[in-house]
């Protein structure tokens, strides 16, 4: 929701801007949300009785003459409403017995139908796709029921199976593992695949006709320069498949990744764009108002239902409709219309992040953004001008106490880069849905089109790009409700001190006083690796990768490599690493192994501990041909010499990760372990505390079958996790071995497949994560960051804080970032 949007949003208020709005609907609005959220969590049953107790609030806003009474009681029908219908769809997704095989996590087949596009999931985990379903029929053994859930799956291409050319609305028999869904959701499981599914018929004849002008945008675009040619698909359609990653970590750091998911924006530019064209044409009211409404129906098709598309159509229908009638609208009305008609249709809705950010932003356009044009033009500037200053900073200011409640991060220059790509969007987008549409017609006009397209496309890198790096331009906030709550508090509180003179003199003293803070201590902070390090955590995108100091300045211990060569080695190099006493894989998947050439660039390896090679396999990655013994063999030595090892560069021959790790080892001393061994290397030794049994037939075996370590360095203990999941860790805690520890490396990239009583028995002071920035994953999940803090330990992560080092010192421990 941005500029376009705010057009529509604007204009209706402004003839109204002096009144006070009807917030009647909006309370009914927020009473179905509240509903909304808390069926999804606590469940049907909750439900029941929070409708039943509503019912109550109803008669009392009935009978009640105050204000505050009707207040309650419009909110009241907005509870019962919610929670009658989120309680409906919850008990289809709890419904027995499908509901007890994701939670004992059997094997079904499923009839499913695709309901979005496959997203390939980036991050090292190789060519992997997260496909949305809604699950038709299932069946478990000699069981087979009729159900109707939604589901996702998450397979990799196998043999000429290929999930890139899958479109919604294909019926598919799927056969996988399946695990509880996320929390809060419509979800009721995700089904790890690792077969090529079988096809039923083929999509609907309106999904192929999409799928066909999404394609020739895509085609269009092949010859322009890469960063316009995977982004204007994503701009316009919101199709980021081709998306340079480059780019799309740039547009997250500027904070302008709305333009990238189809939203308000998109709907107001290219209806807009239709409705010049019928008055162009001589068109009446009503029929301008028909050209809108079928121009929304076919351009949700054309990008796909997603949740702010949604909401955006639903939103200019019914102003379409208001507009008809009475030749103007109030926004927010309408607004809480639209939410409270999609929350009803969805319920899942409630809890969706892109969702939530798209009814914020426009709340922010409707109470805001037409005040603040209306004051810049009072003091002289020109009506663009202050559209293309006041629409961003509207939006963004709502929004961000969302995102720093949800990310833990502040962008301060997202309002001035999202300014100065407002002049860009609206061009970039009509021409680019312009190529799609005349594709199929006139490929050479396409062709033209999307050239004219690049320019502006080309200008929205360039501020991505340059606002990503700007010192500071993202600043860390603690995530959760309440932190978000209170930093919505501190924006209420500056609006208000903005009115008086008084009141900006002391927001600007307070600025200047954290500019002179925060800017200091970067610039005067140590030099890299900082004075008692005791590890670095890479930041290598999706993946791990840890550095353990051996005592030696250019020896050390690693843990892991990570996906890329290049991000590891870089991280090696700013350590100054010449040798690697040891080297170590928790398991055999390539977000932990892929980087192995990076590690051997230049440098001698003395040593090399290997994954498990546990002969299962994981779903889309490669594993090393009997790489690494089982546990339970011969011990590894102390590693105090510095017996002769192989240096290299570059990636060694092999198509896949395992191939790659196993082709880079070959010539470098292998040793192997059993849990109990504890191995040193000068400062560091290291315990193995699992695994001590070999897993099959859980969601992942590779991962249970990681490789537990206990490091101590200097006094200070760290849990080396890699990526075990509840059964290895129930394994580990049922062994009773020693958890306690200083630091945690988090397991799995904090996802939400963990055990609480794990991290009970850890409690560590500090956690840290490594995740890819904006990886597909969901990593870390926020109920791990929730029990890790609930435990007292302070969480440092890859995706916000780049490379960071954990120092020891007198006041305790402590986190250097690199940057």
């Amino acid at each position: 929701m941005s500029a376009g949007e705010a057009g529509a949003s604007v204009a209706g208020q402004g003839e109204t801007s002096n009144s006070a709005p009807d917030l009647r609907l909006a309370f009914v609005a927020l009473g179905v949300w509240v509903a909304a959220v808390a069926v999804l969590y606590l469940g049907a049953g909750w439900g029941i009785g929070l409708s039943i107790v509503a019912c109550g609030g109803v008669w009392f806003g009935s009978r009640g003459g105050r204000a505050w009474a009707k207040v309650a009681g419009a909110i009241a029908i907005g509870v019962v409403a919610g929670a009658v219908i989120a309680s409906a769809q919850v008990a289809v997704r709890d419904a027995l017995p499908f509901r007890d095989w994701v939670d004992d996590e059997r094997v079904a087949t499923m009839r499913v139908t695709v309901t979005d596009d496959p997203l390939r999931l980036r991050g090292g985990q190789g060519e992997k796709y997260r496909v949305a379903v809604r699950v038709q029929r299932a069946r478990v053994g000699n069981t087979e029921v009729e159900v109707s859930v939604r589901a996702v799956v998450f397979s990799p291409d196998v043999g000429r199976w290929r999930w890139a050319t899958v479109l919604p609305g294909q019926e598919l028999t799927i056969k996988g593992r399946l695990a509880p869904g996320e929390t809060g959701t419509l979800g009721a499981a995700d089904v790890a695949v690792s077969r090529a599914p079988r096809l039923h018929g083929e999509p609907p004849w309106w999904q192929q006709a999409a799928g066909y002008l999404r394609a020739g945008l895509r085609e269009a675009c092949a010859d322009l320069p890469d960063e316009a040619a995977g982004l204007l698909p994503g701009l316009a359609l919101g199709d980021v498949s081709t998306m340079d990653e480059g780019v799309d970590a740039d547009f997250r750091d500027a904070g302008m990744t709305h333009l990238l998911a189809v939203s308000g924006s998109n709907v107001a530019i290219v209806v807009g764009a239709a409705v010049l064209i019928a008055i162009g044409c001589g068109a009446g009211r009503r029929t301008r108002v028909t050209v809108g409404i079928a121009v929304i129906v076919g351009f949700v098709v054309l990008v796909r239902p997603s949740p702010s598309v949604l909401r955006a159509a639903v939103m200019g229908g019914l102003g379409l409709l208001v507009l008809s009638r009475r030749g103007g609208r109030d926004a927010v009305p309408v607004l809480s219309a639209a939410v409270a008609l999609l929350l009803l249709i969805d319920p899942g809705l409630a809890t969706n992040l892109g969702f939530v950010l798209s009814v914020v932003a426009t709340a922010g356009l409707v109470f805001f953004a037409s005040r603040w044009i209306a004051l810049l033009r009072r003091r002289g500037w020109p009506e663009w001008l202050a559209a293309v200053v006041a629409v961003p900073a509207a939006a963004q200011l709502a929004v961000t106490p969302v995102l720093a409640a949800a990310t833990g991060t502040i962008t301060p220059v997202a309002v001035v880069a999202n300014a100065l790509a407002a002049i860009a969007v609206p061009p970039a987008t009509v021409l680019a849905v312009a190529a799609t549409m005349v594709w199929p017609l006139w490929p050479d006009l396409a062709f033209v089109l999307t050239w004219l397209a690049s320019w502006p496309a080309q200008w929205l890198v360039s501020v991505a790009t340059h606002a990503a790096q700007i010192p500071s331009g993202s600043l860390p906030w603690p995530s959760g409700f309440l932190p978000g709550l209170l930093l919505a508090l501190l924006i209420a509180v500056a609006l208000v001190l903005l009115r008086w003179r008084a009141g900006r003199r002391i927001l600007l003293v307070l600025l200047l006083g954290i500019a002179i803070g925060v800017v200091p201590v970067r610039m005067l902070s140590g030099g890299w690796p900082p004075s008692g390090w005791v590890m670095v955590v890479c930041d290598v995108g999706q993946g791990d990768a840890l550095v353990l100091p051996t005592g030696h300045d250019s020896r050390v211990v690693v843990v892991d490599a990570g996906p890329d060569p290049r991000a590891i080695d870089d991280c090696l190099r700013s350590l100054g690493v010449e040798r690697v006493a040891l080297l170590a894989f928790s398991h055999a998947h390539a977000d932990h192994i892929g980087g192995v050439a990076g590690v051997y660039s230049g440098r001698t390896v003395e040593a090399v501990l290997p994954p498990m090679s546990d002969g299962h396999g994981s779903s889309g990655t490669d594993r090393p041909s009997g790489v690494g013994p089982p546990p339970g063999r011969d011990r590894l030595p102390a590693l105090h010499g510095e017996p002769p090892g192989s240096g290299g560069s570059g990636w060694p021959a092999g198509p896949g990760a395992g191939e790659r790790l196993a082709e880079a080892i070959r010539e470098t001393p292998t040793v192997t372990v059993r849990v109990g061994d504890s191995v040193g290397a000068g400062r560091t030794r290291l315990e193995v505390l699992a695994p001590d049994t070999e897993f099959s037939g859980t969601r992942s075996d590779p991962n249970n079958n990681s490789f537990v370590l206990r490091a101590v360095v200097g006094g200070v203990s760290i849990l080396l996790s890699g990526d075990v999941e509840e059964p290895a860790q129930r394994s580990v805690l049922a062994s009773g071995q020693r958890l306690a520890s200083d630091v945690l490396k988090v397991p799995h990239h904090g996802s939400a497949y963990f055990d609480d009583g794990f991290f009970e028995a850890v409690k560590p002071r500090l956690a840290v994560v490594s995740a890819g920035r904006g990886n597909d994953y969901g990593h870390p999940h926020p109920r791990a960051l929730r029990q890790l803090r609930r435990q007292g330990a302070a969480v440092h992560r890859t995706d916000r804080d780049g490379s960071f080092a954990v120092v020891a010192g007198d006041g305790g421990l402590a986190v250097v970032t690199m940057d």
